[in-house]
């Protein structure tokens, strides 16, 4: 654990003692300091030949964490540990859909910032006053809601279509216009 003395910014008075004499400016090193400071110094390489931006990429691996940190979750959460399923097979099998389901979690993540990120630059061409207050009730909406609840929201919606010999037709249940929107942005609708 590094000492809380450590982990503050510091100037360079700190690693180095500045004598001013009548000859010039005389500096020397506090060894002690330096040495201390030198044994909690570490270097993180991240190697990306995808993404390009360094934010984006340490976000990227951030996330692949998160995914192994939530299958471990899952797997304690359900059981996993004590298996009770006649066949191994029946234990690959839910540990692969937990796994699956892990993957659309952090995809869904990702574009649901994605959308955020697109409503934040609030770019007016085209678009009419009522759409403009739609897109901000929507980024407000988002900024409020975690994923689950997003989801939560979205698991009592239903579309339904059929056909028939003679017509086809489709209903759903309701949506609001915010609901319509994320979806169209999410590329959904």
């Amino acid at each position: 654990m590094v000492p809380n003395s450590l982990s503050k910014n510091r100037g360079p008075h700190h690693f180095l003692i500045v004598k001013r004499t009548s000859k010039g400016v005389k500096v020397s090193f506090k060894n002690e300091k330096i040495e201390e400071a030198k044994r909690y110094w570490g270097y993180f390489v991240l190697v990306s030949n995808e993404i390009c931006d360094p934010f984006e990429a340490l976000k990227a691996y951030r996330s692949r964490e998160k995914i192994e940190e939530l299958f471990a979750t899952y797997k304690d959460s359900f059981d996993g540990r004590k298996p009770r399923t006649w066949y191994p097979e029946n234990l690959y099998g839910r540990q692969f859909a937990q796994f699956v389901g892990l993957g659309y979690h952090c995809f869904l993540t990702k574009r649901i910032q994605d959308v955020k990120k697109g409503l934040a630059q609030k770019s007016t061409e085209k678009k009419t006053k009522e759409e403009l207050n739609l897109e901000e009730k929507l980024l407000a909406w988002l900024d409020q809601h975690s994923l689950i609840q997003i989801l939560d929201w979205f698991r009592c919606v239903d579309y339904v279509a059929t056909t028939g010999n003679d017509s086809a037709s489709k209903w759903a249940t309701e949506t609001t216009k915010r609901d319509q929107l994320f979806l169209k942005l999410l590329g959904v609708s």
